[in-house]
This record gives structure tokens, sequence and C-alpha cells, in this order.
């Protein structure tokens, strides 16, 4: 009896992930897809391949036998699919698959796209699914706060991207202690008290009130949201408190939509590199993504040094 390879390029995913929401996404598929693709895996295979969780897919010890053993060929495989795909479009012959942040994405690229000679397909991630497709093949450029080298990936400094602590415009804030060391239990109390935005993953604020209360955060966010530019989006003229990139909110500062409420004890920065395979044969293209998003970057963090 034949299987289908489909089956296999699921198994990976899931493999590589962790989640079945997050194959589901980078195969482009449903999670039911994906559930039953494990399911007549295990069937076939005769041994359960994940132990399931709540938060994640633990894989078994028959699952990491069988990933070495298919890991490989499914990559060539999928590297050879990439090389027919890109033949197929005539008019333009290259595809660049390019890996962001959706508030960088929006910021960067949306307004300038178009000036690229190439076509683009955009995977709008985390770092941790974005640095898993670019060592996987399956990417040619992605912007990511990590990087971690190796043998078929190199990473460049893009920049840094400061952050802060962001109301919105028709919060009432005039209770808020004097920001000073010495008011700092004062501070943290009061801010607890708030109402809160975060982001599916939440490591900014977690890392922002780590950097100035020494702790993680007592309490949990009201509001989670997709992405940092959805909070912008329902903080504005709003109210309620949140961590986001300054470049991100200048726009809406200017405009009064929301107010800088406090950069912190310590300024919060995260450094932002571009990673790219080595071995392409696009690297003419690529070298022109990354100097229209260097001069982009620029123009929107333009306090950055390079």
């Amino acid at each position: 009896m034949k299987i289908d390879l489909e089956l296999f390029r699921t198994f990976k995913a899931v493999f590589e992930i962790g989640t079945i929401s997050g194959a589901a996404r980078v195969l482009e598929v449903t999670q039911p897809s994906v559930t039953g693709h494990l399911k007549a895996l295990e069937a076939y295979a005769g041994h359960p391949l994940f132990e399931r969780s709540t938060r994640n897919m633990k894989p078994t010890l028959y699952a990491k036998q069988l990933y070495n053993k298919v890991a490989s060929s499914l990559t060539q495989l999928e590297v050879a699919e990439d090389f027919l795909q890109r033949k197929c479009n005539q008019s333009r012959s290259v595809t660049l698959y390019v890996g962001i942040y959706p508030g960088l994405f929006r910021q960067l690229l949306v307004p300038n796209i178009k000036k690229l000679d190439c076509n683009v397909v955009m995977t709008l991630n985390d770092n941790e699914t974005l640095g898993t497709l670019l060592e996987n093949g399956n990417m040619d450029l992605v912007v990511t706060t990590k990087d971690i080298p190796n043998r078929n990936v190199q990473y460049e400094l893009l920049g840094t991207s400061r952050f802060i602590l962001v109301a919105g415009g028709c919060t009432d804030i005039s209770e808020l202690p004097d920001l000073n060391l010495l008011n700092k239990k004062k501070i943290e109390a009061w801010l607890q008290k708030q109402v809160w935005y975060n982001t599916v993953y939440g490591e900014h604020l977690s890392s922002f009130w780590k950097l100035n209360f020494g702790r993680t955060p007592r309490f949990t966010p009201n509001y989670v949201l997709p992405d940092k530019y959805s909070i912008v989006c329902c903080l504005r003229n709003g109210t309620g408190l949140a961590v986001l990139p300054e470049s991100l909110c200048r726009e809406f500062l200017l405009k009064g939509e929301i107010k800088e409420v406090w950069g912190g004890y310590t300024e919060m920065k995260n450094t932002l590199f571009l990673g790219q395979r080595k071995n392409t044969l696009y690297m003419n293209e690529i070298k022109e993504l990354k100097k229209l998003l260097r001069t982009e970057f620029l123009k929107t963090h333009p306090t950055t040094q390079n």
C-alpha cells in the first residue's frame, strides 16, 4: 500500500514547529487537515507519533526516528518544488519568499513592495517559526530578533527598535505617580490596576516589566491580540496601556490619538537582523530587497545606529 507524501510533509511540519496551529499556518491548510494527516500516518505506522498537550506536540521516540529518516528527503523535494514553481512564472522569473513581523511589514514593505523587480511571497509570523522556515530552505530572507547562524544561514544587523509604554488617547493618567526611582512600588501598583493590551506571544510586556521592576507582571492582560498594529488600532482614541515599538506608534503619537507614558528606568530595545540562505541563485534580488529594507528602516527608526 502506497502512502501519500503529504502525510510525511505534515508530520515534518508538526515535528519542527511543535504545534498543530503553527503547522497549519505554514502548510496553508486547516488544523483539522493537519490532525487528520497525523492520525492517518499513525494508523499506517502502527505507533503514536506525538504526545498531545494543550500547548504543544511532544514527539515520541518513534517520531524522532521517523523524522531522521524522512526530513532530508522531504527538504530536497521542497527545494525541487520551489525551483519548479519559480520557473513557471515567465513574466517575472524570480520569486522571493520573505518572512517578517506584521508591524514591520506594514512599515517597511507595504508602501514600497511594488518597487521590487521580482515576485514576493510574504509570511508574517514569529521568530521561532521564521527561523525554522529559513533553516529548512523555505524562506529566502527573514527579519528576526535572533541570529543563530548555521552552515546554511547567515545573519547581519538591520538595526534596533525602541519600546515604550503607551496609553490610549482617552486614558486618564493623571494619577500616575512621578516617574522616579523613589516611586517604583507606587508606579508598579498603579500600572497593575490598568487595562492592558498584549500580543499572543507577550514577550515585550514581560521584558519591559523585568527590566524596570525586576520581575514578571503579576496580572493577566485584558486583551490579547494577534499583533502590535492591532493593539495600536484599538488604543487609538480609546483607553488602555501597552508596551509597543516607538516607530510603530510615531504617527499616532503625533496626531494625539495615543500618548507616550514612559520609556522606562532603563531603555528597552530589540536588535533586529536580516537572515538569508548562504547558497542562493537569487543573490542580486535579495541584495535589492535588503537595501530597500535598510533604507525604509532608517526612515521609520531615525535614531537607529547601525
